[in-house]
């Protein structure tokens, strides 16, 4: 029996590592896109059925395909890192951070009004963009490196797919205003009959 015990332990815990793995970005060490929308899902829940604040932020690293193409892709490898450790200082004791592909980062804001998401991506935004990177192999200074965000508000009730789309569009358009900015997406109005 003890023997057995045992071997259902390992085994537990050999699968928990498995599916710890299958949600943690290689690269980032932070979560990944499927973690994120486990995340938003439960969010989603308890703000439906709490009528409690969700917010959820996108981001995207500005000229990242140049930055690579100028520094070479390990460099852009080491921004990556650095902006997924400074995601999870500035956001990580209120939300949960995830890469969510490439460049592309995802912020899950469970219980943050819209204004403090806003001025919290403000502040990441400037400081990230105050910073000076340097390659840590060869000590060379990479120039200043800017972010863009969208950030959108969950209405109750609203699909998830809706959010992101809108999310994501704020994202766009703060892109296309030159990057270095934050975007709200408006709020969805709601449908009649």
């Amino acid at each position: 029996l003890a023997v057995a015990t045992d071997r259902l332990s390992a085994a537990r815990a050999s699968t928990e590592a498995a599916l710890a793995e299958s949600r943690t970005d290689s690269l980032t060490k932070t979560a990944n896109w499927k973690a994120f929308y486990a995340s938003l899902r439960t969010a989603a829940t308890d703000a439906a059925e709490n009528r409690a604040l969700l917010v959820v932020l996108m981001l995207d690293i500005d000229q990242f395909s140049t930055f690579n193409e100028r520094h070479g892709r390990a460099t852009g490898d080491q921004l990556l890192r650095m902006i997924a450790a400074e995601l999870q200082k500035a956001f990580g004791a209120s939300g949960f951070v995830a890469r969510h592909g490439g460049d592309s980062f995802g912020i899950v804001l469970p219980g943050v009004e819209t204004e403090a998401a806003v001025a919290m991506a403000h502040a990441f935004r400037a400081a990230f963009a105050s910073r000076r990177i340097i390659n840590r192999a060869t000590a060379q200074p990479l120039g200043v490196v800017t972010v863009s965000i969208g950030l959108a508000e969950y209405r109750r009730g609203e699909a998830l797919a809706h959010l992101i789309y809108r999310c994501r569009g704020a994202l766009d358009q703060a892109r296309s205003l030159g990057g270095d900015g934050v975007v709200v997406a408006a709020v969805p109005t709601p449908r009649l009959g």
